[in-house]
């Protein structure tokens, strides 16, 4: 039963390759993370939200919008502790980190990077280069399995011995 249901879910996302797969199914654990009002916000989105790389965008780009919309609204009257600040607002889940609006903060309000896990900057804004693609047929890097020629031209070999074999009566 739970095998059907993950080949039908496979299939109803065309994840036809292994990197296409684990995508999916990173981007699932993310969105399983996110709190309810980030969910709501993206619900036109969300079923086509299947890149862990789009989505953490879309997370960033949100989280800067909610941080900028909070910054430019009107202080209330009397003392404003930043400390307790977090307390009153329902969309913050305090376990052992904050998080604010599905993105983790740590104790000073830092948000935390998809990419890196380090706290102070956002996956937008990871300073560091991405790690390098590294084919996993010809080992060559620069490209993914899928876009491999070398498996291309090692498939059609195969298929031409195998239909040379059959004409022979092999």
């Amino acid at each position: 039963m739970i095998k059907k249901f993950f080949n039908e879910w496979v299939n109803g996302v065309k994840a036809d390759s292994f990197e296409k797969l684990s995508d999916l199914i990173i981007t699932d654990q993310i969105k399983r993370k996110l709190t309810q009002e980030v969910k709501d916000h993206f619900i036109d989105d969300w079923s086509k939200l299947n890149s862990p790389d789009d989505l953490v965008e879309k997370l960033d780009d949100y989280d800067t919008l909610r941080s900028t919309f909070r910054s430019k609204q009107p202080r209330k009257e009397g003392h404003y502790d930043k400390r307790n600040s977090f307390k009153d607002d329902s969309a913050i889940t305090t376990n052992e980190k904050k998080k604010l609006y599905g993105i983790i903060h740590n104790d000073r309000g830092e948000p935390k990077c998809f990419n890196c896990s380090n706290f102070g900057h956002i996956a937008r804004n990871y300073s560091l280069p991405k790690s390098v693609l590294t084919c996993r047929e010809c080992n060559e890097t620069g490209h993914k399995t899928i876009n491999c020629v070398a498996k291309e031209s090692n498939h059609s070999s195969d298929e031409s011995l195998s239909a040379r074999r059959e004409f022979r009566g092999e």
